[in-house]
This record gives C-alpha cells, sequence and structure tokens, in this order.
C-alpha cells in the first residue's frame, strides 16, 4: 500500500545539496575558463593579447565572488574595519535566495580551492612570461637592476601568488619563485620569507632533525644558507631546521638550478 502523503505540503529540499551543485557547477564554469586561458597563455608571444582576455574572463567567474576566494589578510582587514564578513560581492545567490557560500562538501570545497589557487598561480605566471617577452625583444631591458611594486606588473605577479599559496600554502616551488620575485624588487625581508616557508611546510624542527623531503624544499633551503651567510646571521643558520645544508654540500649539477627565474635581476644578491 502507497504511502500518504498531503498534498498541501511542499516536498521537502534538501539545501545543503542544491548549495553544493551550484558551488560545483561555478567550479566547473571557472575550471573551464581557467583551460582556455591556459592553452591561450602556452601559445606564447603571439597569443599574449587572447590570453589576458581569457584571464579577464576567467576572474569574472562566480567562485571569485565567495568568500573562500578573499585571502585570510583580507578578511581581517574587513574585520579589523568593522565590515560584515559577507558582503554584497561576496554572497552568490540562487534564484531560490540560497547562499551558495554556506554550502561545504568537502569534495567541492577541494574543487574550489584547487580552481582558485591554479588561477592565481597561473596568472602570476602570465606575466612573468611577459617579462620574457620583453627581454627578448627590448634589449636594453637586462639593464634593469630591480622590479618596482607599482611598475612593470610587479604588483600582479605578487599578489597573485600570494593569493595562490593562501589558498595551498604546500607548494614550495611556488614559495622558491615567489622569493625569487621578491628579490627582483630587492625586498630581503619578503625573500627570506617565503624560503623559511618553502623549507618549513611539514618539519618540526624542534623535534626532530629530518632531511628536506623534496628537491624544491632542498633548493630553497640552500638558497636561505646563501642568504643568510650573505646577511651574517649567525643565529638563525644555527636553528635545527638548517643543519641539513650545513652538514651537507649541494652538487653542482643540483646547484645550476637554483634560480628559478634567472632571466630576472637579483640586487639582493649583493
Amino acid at each position: 500500500m502507497p504511502a500518504f502523503q498531503a498534498i498541501n505540503l511542499e516536498p521537502e529540499e534538501n539545501i545543503d545539496e542544491q548549495i553544493d551543485t551550484t558551488k560545483e557547477l561555478h567550479v566547473d564554469e571557472a575550471l573551464k575558463r581557467f583551460q582556455n586561458a591556459l592553452k591561450l597563455h602556452a601559445q606564447g608571444v603571439r597569443s599574449r593579447e587572447a590570453a589576458a582576455a581569457a584571464y579577464d574572463e576567467l576572474f569574472e567567474s562566480e567562485i571569485f565572488k565567495y568568500r573562500e576566494a578573499k585571502t585570510d589578510y583580507e578578511k581581517a582587514e574587513r574585520h579589523a574595519e568593522g565590515q560584515p564578513e559577507v558582503s554584497n560581492v561576496d554572497t552568490v545567490e540562487t534564484d531560490g535566495g540560497l547562499d551558495v557560500d554556506a554550502g561545504g562538501a568537502d569534495g567541492v570545497a577541494a574543487s574550489l580551492a584547487q580552481a582558485l589557487y591554479l588561477s592565481y598561480k597561473n596568472y602570476g605566471e602570465f606575466f612573468v612570461d611577459k617579462y620574457k617577452d620583453e627581454l627578448a625583444s627590448n634589449p636594453t631591458w637586462k639593464e634593469k637592476t630591480r622590479l618596482k611594486y607599482y611598475d612593470d606588473d610587479a604588483r600582479k605577479v605578487l599578489d597573485s601568488w600570494t593569493t595562490a599559496l593562501d589558498q595551498d600554502p604546500s607548494d614550495p616551488e611556488l614559495w622558491r619563485r615567489a622569493a625569487r620575485f621578491a628579490a627582483a624588487m630587492n625586498s630581503h625581508r619578503i625573500k627570506r620569507y617565503c624560503l623559511e616557508a618553502a623549507i618549513e611546510l611539514d618539519d618540526d624542527p624542534a623535534v626532530m632533525e629530518v632531511d628536506p623531503p623534496s628537491l624544491a624544499e632542498g633548493l630553497a633551503g640552500e638558497q636561505l644558507k646563501d642568504q643568510l651567510q650573505l646577511l651574517g646571521d649567525d643565529m638563525a643558520l644555527s636553528h635545527p631546521v638548517m643543519a641539513p645544508w650545513l652538514k651537507k654540500k649541494m652538487p653542482a649539477l643540483l646547484k645550476r638550478h637554483l634560480d628559478p627565474i634567472p632571466f630576472l635581476p637579483d640586487p639582493t644578491k649583493s
């Protein structure tokens, strides 16, 4: 006998499922735009304008309006200024008035974070590639002694990579590239911070001494050692985390890969 169902009651809807489905659709849309931007980006100089337009379209995606797209710094600034945590640009609603930013299945959340991370990481790389284009077409560009944050698109590179690392701080190679770019702007402090972050991703040196688990971390540690020696910071060099690099000498074959962006100026070398 079929179960009785009152005809004057609307069926109960699973709000969380609707929210997660909407999020998933937004993430899929952003990833498709990202793939298009990446394809044009990979085509080199001849497609730079098309790639720039594709990246602009990518950052118009709905996922960049979620509060998950805000960095911890932006959230802290908003809180300090007394602004609400979610503003009218952070909340994306469906026709039924659902706040899709309120959902959060683990799979959707992970996909969202990955989409944000990849978008910002490659957007920063896009402007680094434009520097390489400039170097090839303008011989006088190599005479630059440093990059300036508000000139030369440097702000777009550093801000994009900072946002990417806020989404996923476990990428030692991106920390290395951010450190190298900071060096091009003559920022010893940011360079050192990024290198320290690269080698301290998983280890607790106060508990036990461990070797760097990846090549990128190994290279970052060697760079940090060189920087600390240049600064004469013996106290920092005596920290247990630096032990693997002080006790072992890096092979010359690997040292050739120390500089991840060798065509940029580096005023922090001296």
